[in-house]
């Protein structure tokens, strides 16, 4: 006879698989059996639903930018700042992407929402749409090493994600923008979940929105069909809904985090994976560190410093075409 398993159990069997990789060598994948890694996404569905469409969050926190599958960083964070529930977490969405490790990220994701829903809150991002992660190492890895029926699943609880999270009342965060049609904070109240982007034009716009810096204006992106906006709009926005500022993710910017209209402090994007700089695979990468924002009660925003793991390690951050230039110019330097 079978032998039931609870949520809590399969939340706790996954997050002891997790930690056990915290002593491997960056980039290894983890042994968490496929019926444990669908049982938690599954499970953790409803606990993500319990939040509402905007979720109304109390200072203190950390938000955490786009991590595209980074585990061994969202490790570092939580080995540095503290677990679930020493600390409260907002998650800017692109928690999956280009590393190998994207399933595993979103694993130990769910596994903690289910553990201490109240602690860690994970809003949609651009890589959480089916059309865009279907292309994508988060789908290869995810059908090869836990099937198909995973993949689905997470797809599942990517439509059934929030979209916003308020910070006592004065902070917006978003993954990548707010639409020019929303007036108002409450129109989001009427969208019902599962929210299917393909379906749902309104939405695919929301996770696609970048700050156009230099025509400031909303209008479609030639290059990357991606809708562009407008800082009068911001400026009309938080004015409206008693805003002090919108947080956003999406984009890696150079120092961690930016001000992407000349400074004006009422968008600010933060940009959580580090990574090593390859110029031209000569000499030493340079060190790019990534963000987290620490808000603390009174909403003063503190910008903690992630660096990337050490230099030892640099491959784990590389696509295998880098890799590749990166050995052949090595051994170019040998030769000389």
């Amino acid at each position: 006879m079978a032998r039931f398993v609870s949520s809590l159990d399969a939340a706790e069997e996954v997050f002891n698989e997790i930690m056990f990789m915290k002593g491997q060598t960056p980039g290894t994948s983890s042994k968490i059996r496929p019926f444990f890694a669908t049982k938690v996404i599954r499970d953790s569905i409803k606990h993500f639903l319990a939040d509402p469409i905007m979720i109304q969050l109390d200072a203190p926190c950390i938000v955490v930018g786009g991590l595209f599958g980074d585990l061994y960083d969202l490790l570092l964070i939580f080995e540095t700042y503290g677990y679930p529930p020493n600390r409260k977490y907002v998650f800017l969405g692109d928690v999956v992407g280009s590393f190998p490790q994207s399933p595993e990220t979103i694993i130990l994701l769910c596994s903690l929402k289910i553990q201490f829903p109240t602690y860690l809150y994970v809003i949609r991002g651009y890589h959480e749409m089916r059309d865009v992660n279907k292309n994508s190492t988060f789908c290869t890895e995810s059908i090869n090493r836990f099937g198909p029926e995973f993949y689905e699943c997470c797809n599942e609880l990517f439509d059934d994600l929030p979209l916003l999270c308020q910070i006592s009342e004065k902070m917006l965060c978003v993954s990548s923008g707010v639409p020019a049609d929303v007036a108002y904070l409450d129109q989001f109240a009427s969208l019902t979940r599962p929210l299917e982007p393909s379906k749902t034009p309104f939405v695919k716009e929301m996770l696609s929105l970048q700050p156009d810096v230099a025509t400031n204006e909303w209008e479609i992106n030639k290059k990357s069909t991606h809708p562009l906006m407008k800082l009068d709009f911001i400026h009309e926005f938080t004015d409206r809904n008693n805003l002090e500022v919108i947080i956003r993710s999406h984009n890696v910017v150079k120092d961690g985090y930016e001000f992407p209209f000349d400074g004006d402090p009422k968008l600010l994007t933060i940009s959580t994976k580090p990574s090593y700089l390859f110029k031209n695979f000569e000499g030493k990468p340079v060190e790019k560190c990534g963000i987290i924002l620490e808000i603390e009660t009174s909403l003063k925003s503190l910008f903690r410093t992630i660096h990337p793991l050490p230099y030892e390690y640099k491959e784990y951050y590389m696509s295998k075409s880098e890799r590749a230039k990166l050995k052949k110019a090595e051994a170019d330097i040998l030769r000389r």
